[in-house]
């Protein structure tokens, strides 16, 4: 199962496209601003949130920690 793939279908279901048009300004996303070279993916948190608590039980431990 692509869990990946799962969630950000998810979280595409919560993209504000006015967020998405005011958040890189309010960050400063531009060149020499704070937030240079971040990028969004115009969810807010608290929805961001509402899919985290939706799957984290669901994904096994292994895709979650990252292998060296």
């Amino acid at each position: 199962m692509d869990y990946t793939q799962i969630i950000k279908d998810e979280l595409q279901h919560y993209v504000d496209p006015k967020k998405a048009e005011y958040l890189p300004r309010f960050f400063k996303v531009y060149p020499g601003g704070y937030g240079a070279g971040d990028s969004f993916i115009e969810v807010t948190v608290p929805n961001q949130r509402k899919v985290a608590k939706k799957y984290y039980k669901q994904i096994p431990l292994r895709y979650l920690v990252p292998v060296s």
